[in-house]
């Protein structure tokens, strides 16, 4: 484990992360991005999932590019779709490109 990531931290980032992406399902606006970052974070989920943080370029429709990170649990047969340079389907919120969701 990675002695500089705070557990309890992670741990809240990751059920904002999913409270984020519940309202994006409703709300968000699609679009297409590219991995352009994967980190493992130290932390396994249930077993052997991995903690990653993946840093996503993509273009929103009003603003042009960004480049945004997100934290989230990736199952090790799904780590395939997660590496550099794939491309992901994401939802975003309009109002602040920052905030995304991957479409799993």
């Amino acid at each position: 484990m990675n002695p500089s990531i705070d557990s309890a931290l992670l741990q809240k980032k990751l059920v904002d992360g999913e409270t984020l992406r519940q309202k994006l399902l409703v709300s968000g606006l699609v679009a297409d991005g590219t991995v352009t970052g994967s980190q493992f974070l130290g932390i396994n989920v249930n077993g052997n999932n991995p903690t990653m943080e993946l840093t996503i370029d993509f273009e929103s429709k009003d603003i042009g590019h960004h480049t945004s990170k997100l934290i989230l649990v990736i199952s090790p047969a799904s780590m395939i779709k997660y590496q550099v340079g794939c491309l992901v389907s994401i939802r975003y919120e309009e109002m602040d490109p920052t905030q995304i969701s991957v479409n799993q």
